[in-house]
């Protein structure tokens, strides 16, 4: 085990900044013969789902906040992986939180899933997509953890691609800018937003979803039992937003919203200042109805 934290382990700390960002100024489109996936991993195996994908690969770059499976660490040092996992002495007020892997430049797997001794217990969601230039971005955000630039670099390469004719947006935090790109997409909703989150206590989220309730909008959401002294529960309760803690006695550990049941938004980013502000994340929006009719289900399984 010494000789894999070695192998894994990067310390996020005495980061310096990155200077110039990356503007895109054309959005790239192609296809794939695979659509994106959803899988949720207290319903399905999702350790095995990531060690199949990535067996007998040529490189394969991983970052997640927790890396405690066996088999997957074993799997991961087989192969020559490179991996970065959080580091609590780092000394950085933030967190690394992110959780993806990128598979031979064509393959992202991200999501809500740590790769832990317990992930079978815990509600997430892993998603995979095959894109090369979903995988650009990824290995841009990957490069600069790798070299010890954490929480800042150069905004997205591709903040819009379409595959199979589907946009998908992908960002990075804080240098993206999480909150204002949630904000964005929820401002859309004209029917229904639904939502699934670990952790809740942005002000700026909490009041847009009023805000959207008052319009007509039927909100509704559910949220992990364990919350902080800030979570934005009981103002969301109070402003008649149907919001519930979660039936599983383990951890909900999802960060999704479901907007006009259409649009996806998922990755690593909880609603909350810490995570706009200070840790590296990463979101992606799926403007996908059948991922989204997915993702309705499991709302409706959580609850």
């Amino acid at each position: 085990m010494k000789r894999l934290l070695i192998l894994f382990a990067l310390v996020l700390s005495g980061c310096s900044s990155i200077t110039g960002n990356v503007v895109q100024d054309y959005i790239p489109e192609e296809s794939s013969s695979i659509e994106p996936e959803v899988h949720f991993c207290s319903q399905e195996d999702c350790i095995k789902l990531i060690i199949d994908l990535i067996s007998n690969r040529a490189k394969v770059d991983c970052a997640f906040y927790e890396l405690t499976n066996k088999s997957l660490i074993e799997k991961l040092a087989k192969i020559n992986a490179r991996v970065i996992v959080h580091d609590n002495q780092s000394g950085h007020p933030g967190l690394m939180h992110n959780k993806f892997c990128i598979i031979d430049d064509s393959i992202v797997i991200t999501g809500s899933f740590n790769p832990t001794k317990t992930a079978a217990l815990n509600d997430n969601n892993l998603v995979v997509i095959h894109s090369t230039y979903l995988a650009e971005n990824y290995n841009q955000e990957f490069d600069e953890l790798f070299s010890n630039q954490f929480a800042k670099g150069e905004k997205v390469i591709h903040k819009t691609i379409y595959l199979n004719g589907k946009r998908i947006e992908n960002y990075f935090c804080p240098e993206d800018s999480c909150e204002s790109n949630l904000l964005r997409v929820l401002s859309t909703a004209n029917k229904s937003i639904r939502f699934m989150v670990f952790s809740f206590s942005s002000d700026a989220i909490a009041n847009k979803l009023i805000e959207k309730h008052l319009q007509g909008v039927d909100v509704s959401g559910v949220t992990e039992k364990f919350q902080s002294k800030y979570s934005q529960f009981d103002e969301l309760n109070s402003s008649g937003i149907d919001i519930e803690y979660d039936s599983n006695k383990n951890i909900m550990h999802h960060k999704v919203f479901i907007v006009d049941e259409k649009i996806v938004v998922t990755g690593s980013y909880n609603p909350t200042s810490s995570a706009d502000k200070k840790n590296d994340e990463n979101m992606i929006i799926l403007f996908d109805q059948s991922i989204a009719s997915d993702f309705l289900a499991e709302f409706v399984r959580v609850r």
